[in-house]
């Protein structure tokens, strides 16, 4: 993931006016690069890179393209792991920090010990 962001944040396309008299030594200056970013004249490629604005606004405009041609949802689910109450689970990832717990120091721990 750091390579393909490297690899994106080189790639720049301009929004200026074929007139701008952006310099070459100003293109490669990373703060007019970032003014640039922040009053939108120039859009840096992340969108292919999970959690960055540009990720989030692409998914953003895909879910608005799908109500618009399937229309709003009917029904909305959404689902939550119970992790806290899966013993195994905590076990395991007990086990890796050079802990060991039996099944039923497990269900005597508190919130925040499993949390922790």
């Amino acid at each position: 993931e750091n390579k393909q962001i490297e690899g994106a944040a080189r790639n720049y396309i301009w929004r200026q006016k074929p007139s701008s008299n952006l310099t070459a030594r100003e293109a490669r200056n990373q703060a007019v690069i970032s003014e640039n970013i922040r009053n939108d004249k120039a859009y840096a490629f992340l969108k292919s890179v999970r959690g960055s604005p540009a990720y989030y606004q692409h998914t953003f405009y895909d879910l608005l393209a799908m109500v618009r041609q399937l229309g709003t949802p009917t029904w909305f689910f959404t689902f939550t792991a119970a992790d806290m109450k899966w013993p195994d689970l905590i076990s395991v990832i007990a086990r890796q920090h050079g802990v060991t717990y039996t099944d039923e120091e497990i269900s005597r721990l508190s919130f925040d010990d499993k949390s922790n």
